[in-house]
């Protein structure tokens, strides 16, 4: 197990839903209602990892809106660019850490400042029935 590193058990980018901060927002959050999933990453045009798009992140959305009269916007006026990662070459159980000093469900996995995946609590509970 001490072996094992983040990118052994993290679903590849290619995998991912990933939205560009210029995204409009009502389209993301449909995107997140359709694949039932509660946040997804938000990459520039490089590919590197600018922030995350959260469901309490688009809960402003309906603030916006209600209280001044703020048309949505994109992607990048909601998202959360202040993101906790895990280099891919982190061990199983520097995660584990990580997730255990965090309230996150999942983290996004760099190379430098390069998403290529992300890593949830599920993805842990993988590892762990790999090893009984």
């Amino acid at each position: 197990m001490k072996s094992k590193t983040v990118q052994d058990y993290m679903t590849q980018n290619r995998y991912l839903i990933t939205f560009q901060p210029d995204t409009d927002i009502f389209f993301a959050i449909e995107m997140l209602i359709n694949r039932s999933i509660s946040g997804a990453p938000v990459v520039n045009k490089a590919g590197e990892l600018v922030g995350v798009l959260s469901e309490k992140d688009c809960l402003k959305v309906m603030l916006q809106m209600t209280m001044h009269h703020h048309p949505a916007g994109t992607v990048g006026e909601y998202m959360s660019s202040e993101v906790k990662t895990l280099d891919q070459n982190k061990t199983i159980l520097d995660a584990v850490e990580a997730f255990q000093k965090s309230v996150f469900r999942r983290f996004p996995v760099t190379d430098g400042k390069k998403l290529v995946g992300l890593i949830t609590r599920r993805d842990i509970l993988r590892a762990i029935k790999e090893t009984i």
